[in-house]
């Protein structure tokens, strides 16, 4: 019997062997589960003997989608973290609507710790998705700022209701929406929603932003995310040299290629610290520069996530009630 839930990456042809084994790794977490997987990818670029376990399909037909409804759209600026491809999550629903209810969209740049499963049985009919509380708008009261409406959720993980969601709740805002291009589509939800959104916990999606072992052990990530320009598999990579040596075990396992860069122009920043990393003294400057940002945002992150546990800020909190009152003990 098909399922109603499905699990999908969208990603460019250079980078399908890393979404492949990723998901892969996840189906070895959970040999029993209750979706689909589904990458969208360049079908020229598939090449060896495919997993049967995940559903390759051409992104082609989305990619046509994304060019008929943003004809003129300025915000989509394909850079190094963000591909034209990205994009196409906004239209999965006509893609998969009528297929599928509820679908788990996670970029590939991830590290599944344990099974996702669960998370479909987070109630979202009422609302267009859930995704991962950033915790901005208690930690941006924490240092005494007003909060600005953006970067409430990182979406680079989203539990979507293909009932629900659909490009035509964002066509009116399109017209007067203006980016940078960094975050893309990313700022245009954040600034559509606003809170109109089911809020779930950091578990779901834990950005190396707030990385620590003791985060780490307090959250018990599901879904680790190296969102940024470096990806544990870059040689440039400063961060915890444990996800390099545990995303390189997992490429491994699966014959994946770990693509070191995007074939794209890489921005001039990119472009100055992978030379930086390269000389021992500058990469050692990076790698204490990294670990003391991260060290120092960590515990007011944990803070404002005991908070929003208390306040039952997070909807998967409120349906375990356990794992909530060993957060607040």
């Amino acid at each position: 019997m098909k399922s109603s839930n499905c699990v999908v990456m969208i990603v460019d042809g250079a980078s399908w062997p890393i979404a492949s084994a990723m998901l892969q790794h996840l189906h070895s977490l959970e040999p029993e589960r209750n979706y689909d997987s589904i990458i969208f990818t360049d079908p020229d670029a598939l090449t060896g003997t495919l997993p049967s376990t995940i559903s390759f399909r051409s992104v082609r037909p989305l990619m046509d989608r994304i060019d008929r409804r943003f004809k003129d759209l300025t915000f989509i600026r394909p850079t190094l973290t963000i591909t034209k491809e990205t994009y196409a999550r906004l239209v999965l629903n006509e893609a998969l609507g009528d297929a599928y209810e509820k679908c788990l969209y996670v970029d590939y740049d991830v590290l599944f710790r344990s099974p996702v499963s669960s998370i479909f049985s987070i109630p979202i009919d009422n609302a267009d998705f859930a995704a991962a509380s950033s915790l901005a708008y208690l930690l941006l009261s924490r240092r005494n700022k007003p909060g600005t409406g953006l970067d409430r959720f990182n979406a680079g993980v989203m539990l979507l209701n293909l009932k629900r969601f659909s490009f035509e709740r964002l066509a009116s805002k399109v017209e007067t929406f203006t980016s940078s291009g960094r975050l893309g589509d990313q700022a245009l939800l954040n600034i559509i929603y606003g809170d109109d959104w089911v809020r779930i916990s950091p578990k779901w999606n834990l950005t190396t932003r707030y990385l620590t072992p003791q985060v780490e052990n307090e959250i018990h990530p599901i879904i680790l995310h190296f969102a940024g320009g470096d990806k544990p598999w870059h040689r440039s990579w400063v961060g915890d040299p444990r996800y390099r040596a545990e995303m390189l075990a997992i490429l491994k396992r699966y014959n994946a290629s770990a693509v070191q860069h995007r074939p794209r122009k890489p921005i001039l920043s990119d472009r100055l610290k992978a030379v930086a990393t390269s000389t021992p003294l500058l990469r050692s400057y990076y790698k204490a520069d990294d670990y003391i940002r991260r060290r120092r945002g960590s515990a007011a992150f944990l803070a404002a996530y005991r908070q929003a546990a208390a306040n039952g800020d997070f909807a998967d909190l409120r349906q375990a009630p356990e794992v909530r009152n060993r957060i607040l003990a």
